[in-house]
């Protein structure tokens, strides 16, 4: 691959976060996309490549097509594949790995549809270089290779990313099952936060939104803590200009003077919490404290709350109940002039907060459906209040 060539590109992401992901494409200097299901497609050369990788907080992959055909059934995905010029792009010594995805087709299964262009691409190699071929390594491939086939028409990716582009390298510690963090970056961004306003989450669990916000406010690169990405694997890494993408991203990234703070009563998670903030070097400027959120006094100006409360895993229907009928008291009584944004999978929970939302956005955190609502406080009645229906403090 060469720095001047045009490619192809898919960047794949989460449903609903599909515009959000196209704003960030075009800050990169993407003039034009296509936003489809879970993707957004768009043409770049190298450099825009490296930048998407780098740079889209949204993004999961960033897919290089490299070929299509028809696929109406194995032997055809077959043919398909060992057509196609493998060793142009790795050799004998490296590794790969296939991920299938298959709508509308009459292949019914990813595995086999997988398993055949595997052998496809093992054929070639043995016909080619002397009966030798790559291994494949499900785990850590040099190469991940993309195999989508829609109403039979199958295209061949080659994923620039590597590892999912939501594993930023700073998050070494975690408790329980942390949310993503391209869900999370697409949250704070549909959540319309100025990057200005003191953000505060109140159960902040592994400090997920705390670095994520960080992040945004300081224009610091979501991958500039990743040891790799997968196109530096290729035949034609162009390393000096890799050097040039990151110099430039390095130039733009500015101190962090926004307030941002986090509390939890749980000490494991407060752990994990202090070390990925620290990861991302913002150990002195992110406060974090074990605190229960009905026990915190009032900050006495306004705030930007969003948060992640537990909805029912480990909690009787009366104790989820009365934890966010106590969020919704706690901000309607300490938080006058603030707003908060919640994201819950339990609606039932959900309506305990006793406030009505300004705004309802449905997401998806992995297979769960979720509401993200918006609560507006302010001060004094409604009827002094001109920006709608909002929560009265």
């Amino acid at each position: 691959m060469k720095a001047g060539q045009i490619f192809e590109l898919t960047a794949k992401t989460l449903s609903g976060l599909e515009p959000m992901l196209a704003n960030e494409l075009a800050d990169i200097g993407v003039e034009e996309v296509q936003i489809g299901t879970r993707v957004v497609e768009f043409t770049g050369n190298l450099a825009t490549v490296y930048k998407a990788n780098l740079h889209c907080r949204t993004a999961l992959r960033i897919l290089v097509k490299l070929d299509s055909f028809v696929a109406e059934d194995v032997d055809q995905l077959y043919e398909g594949a060992m057509q196609f010029p493998w060793e142009q792009y790795f050799g004998v010594n490296d590794t790969f790995a296939i991920n299938a995805t298959l709508i509308r087709s009459t292949i019914t299964h990813t595995q086999y549809a997988s398993l055949k262009v595997k052998d496809a691409i093992a054929d070639r190699f043995r016909k080619i270089s002397n009966n030798e071929r790559p291994s494949v390594d499900v785990l850590a491939p040099d190469f991940r290779i993309n195999v989508h086939i829609s109403s039979n028409y199958c295209t061949l990716s080659l994923d620039s990313s590597g590892e999912s582009l939501h594993r930023r390298g700073y998050k070494l510690g975690m408790h329980e099952a942390p949310m993503s963090e391209v869900l999370v970056a697409g949250l704070l961004m549909l959540s319309g936060w100025d990057k200005k306003t003191p953000l505060l989450d109140p159960m902040c669990g592994s400090g997920t939104f705390l670095t994520e916000a960080a992040l945004m406010a300081t224009n610091t690169p979501p991958g500039m803590f990743r040891k790799q990405f997968g196109f530096e694997s290729w035949k034609g890494f162009d390393d000096n200009l890799w050097r040039k993408v990151k110099g430039d991203a390095k130039e733009k990234i500015t101190p962090l003077t926004t307030e941002i703070s986090g509390s939890d009563f749980n000490s494991k998670s407060l752990e994990a919490a202090a070390e990925n903030i620290k990861n991302c070097g913002f150990e002195m400027d992110i406060r974090v404290e074990k605190l229960a959120f009905e026990k915190m006094e009032a900050p006495g100006k306004p705030m930007f709350l969003i948060m992640n409360p537990p909805y029912g895993e480990r909690l009787k229907p009366e104790q989820l109940n009365g934890l966010y009928a106590m969020i919704g008291s706690k901000l309607k009584n300490d938080f006058p002039g603030s707003e908060a944004w919640i994201i819950s999978p339990n609606i039932d929970a959900m309506k305990n907060v006793g406030l009505k939302p300004s705004r309802k956005i449905t997401v998806y955190n992995g297979p769960l459906e979720c509401k993200f609502m918006n609560f507006k406080m302010f001060k004094g009645s409604l009827k002094e209040f001109k920006g709608g229906p909002q929560a009265e403090a």
